[in-house]
């Protein structure tokens, strides 16, 4: 769980700041916002796991932590074939005369970038990979 959420925390806020440099702060707020939000979330799913009245106990850590691997495992996986990297050169460059000089595809207002789903994907990925770190801090 914790090489999962190290892996899916670093490599969508990584990506997250490659879709959108000229936005880098905002992607990055956004991002670690997303990541946050599973902390909430996080304390209903696992007290439906743990069962009871959801407290981790030496009984039933064994189970939560299955099936909490189980779920981060379907997660990555899942998630992972609707995320795409971003291109290298964001900027299409054209030298013939009847093409535009330029297309600048990087500078998204922010609106713009709340339309994409790659934006929306990143934030998912952040937020599911908070919930498995609070089962960490609450084992």
């Amino acid at each position: 769980l914790g090489a999962m959420n190290g892996v899916l925390y670093l490599t969508t806020l990584t990506n997250a700041i490659k879709w959108f440099p000229e936005k880098k702060g905002l992607i990055s707020g956004i991002s670690v916002a997303s990541y946050g939000l599973g902390s909430f979330i996080f304390k209903y799913i696992d007290m439906a796991i743990a069962g009871g009245n959801g407290a981790i106990t030496a009984d039933n850590i064994g189970r939560v932590l299955l099936w909490w691997g189980i779920l981060a495992l379907i997660l990555a996986v899942v998630r992972s074939f609707f995320l795409k990297d971003a291109p290298d050169n964001m900027a299409i460059p054209s030298n013939d005369a009847n093409k535009p000089a330029e297309v600048d595809k990087t500078n998204f207002t922010t609106s713009e970038m709340l339309h994409t789903s790659q934006a929306y994907m990143m934030f998912f990925c952040l937020t599911t990979a908070v919930m498995f770190m609070g089962l960490l801090g609450a084992a």
